[in-house]
């Protein structure tokens, strides 16, 4: 495990593709998003390993979703990020340097907002369970992470999010 502390992997404003052209790169399931700012959904994935934090910020641009991605890899860095911006979605590794994923969860308390938590974790279903850990309001997504899976997922939170705001 890396133990690089206080540096972070930060997208910028431009994450993902705003055009909408590179109909090659767009996923079958996918549609043309807006991309108003309103409509923009805030994402933090708070990840200590870089190839899968490359990972999912490579699929996420190819696959031109709404979201503008932000990057920690320790999870002290991930808790205070989530408290200052309260994301719309959290993907969180929960074996992370300085802060584990268990303590980011409860120092932050992410469903207080309605934040969309994606367990992205080694650790198996039942783990999770018997550490009290995977509340019902929770995604979980196994390692090594289906892309395919991690697809749906967002399309569907997406989507939900979307709903939330227009009918608020």
């Amino acid at each position: 495990m890396k133990l690089i502390q206080n540096i972070d992997l930060v997208s910028d404003e431009k994450t993902m593709n705003s055009n909408g052209n590179n109909e090659a790169n767009t996923s079958p399931m996918m549609k043309r998003w807006s991309r108003d700012r309103e409509d923009v959904i805030k994402m933090v994935v708070i990840e200590d390993d870089h190839e899968i934090a490359s990972l999912i910020r490579m699929v996420v641009r190819a696959w031109q979703l709404p979201i503008d991605v932000e990057f920690r890899i320790d999870g002290y860095s991930g808790a205070s990020y989530i408290l200052r911006t309260q994301p719309d979605i959290i993907i969180l590794d929960m074996k992370l340097p300085v802060l584990d994923g268990f303590s980011v969860l409860d120092a932050t308390k992410p469903d207080t907002w309605g934040a969309s938590v994606i367990l992205a974790t080694g650790m198996s279903r039942d783990e999770l369970v018997s550490l009290g850990c995977l509340a019902e309001s929770y995604y979980y997504l196994q390692k090594p992470i289906d892309l395919s899976r991690l697809e749906k997922m967002l399309v569907h939170l997406i989507g939900t999010i979307r709903l939330k705001r227009n009918s608020g």
